[in-house]
């Protein structure tokens, strides 16, 4: 995300193209199409200037979280002596 446009304000706003590739690179086919749909369902947060869409460094970042995976709680071991549950599931029962 190199280039960017000032607002009056002095914020610092980035298109969707740059967004995109910065967020999806080569990973997608059309990343600016995806990024329109996740900001117009209302997923993301950008702002609309004329036709198109700009975003902020907030705006970029919450982006990242709302992406980001989320910590998985991890399971609790079996209680000694006892078959744990994945163990369980593999048994064939005859």
């Amino acid at each position: 995300m190199t280039t960017h446009e000032t607002a009056p304000s002095g914020l610092k706003t980035y298109s969707v193209a740059e967004v995109a590739q910065a967020l999806a690179g080569d990973s997608m086919r059309d990343p600016q199409r995806w990024l329109t749909r996740q900001i117009t369902s209302g997923r993301f947060t950008a702002r609309k200037v004329g036709r198109s869409w700009r975003m902020t460094q907030a705006d970029v970042d919450h982006a990242l979280a709302v992406m980001a995976n989320p910590d998985r709680p991890q399971p609790e071991p079996a209680p000694a002596g006892q078959p744990s549950v994945g163990s369980l599931r593999r048994r064939r029962i005859a």
